[in-house]
């Protein structure tokens, strides 16, 4: 949901990279935080959260597409070997997750310069505003 994302701290942490300032990034189990340098030429922004900022902050959007069935097969490999999460988790945490998707991200995806579509293991680009 994109009141459950720290937006305003996204969107300072864009804004400081755009204009030369240096950040950390926040510690989190899986990995620790790092100094993001703000002089590398391209700033690429992933996640949902970067769906719900203002698109003027960006000079191009790519959002990203996949069916629910390639999702949880994506999750269930990365959460339990990466996150050290219980997979009989990841299955009853995954109806809710799309869910929030559908109703929150879903609609993001008209406002993207191309959207990439990943569903069944296929991979096409789709240039929606270029």
């Amino acid at each position: 949901m994109p009141c459950a994302h720290e937006l305003a701290s996204l969107t300072l942490d864009i804004t400081a990279l755009k204009n030369g300032i240096d950040i950390l990034t926040i510690d989190q189990p899986w990995a620790p935080g790092i100094i993001l340098e703000a002089k590398k030429p391209i700033l690429i922004v992933e996640g949902m959260s970067s769906a719900f900022v203002k698109a003027e902050l960006f000079d191009l959007s790519i959002a990203c597409f996949t069916d629910s069935e390639t999702e949880l097969r994506r999750r269930l490999k990365r959460d339990t070997s990466e996150r050290g999460r219980d997979k009989e988790f990841v299955y009853q945490s995954h109806s809710i997750r799309r869910q929030q998707y559908q109703t929150y991200f879903e609609n993001q995806l008209a406002h993207a310069d191309i959207i990439i579509d990943q569903s069944k293991n296929n991979f096409t680009a789709h240039f929606m505003t270029i």
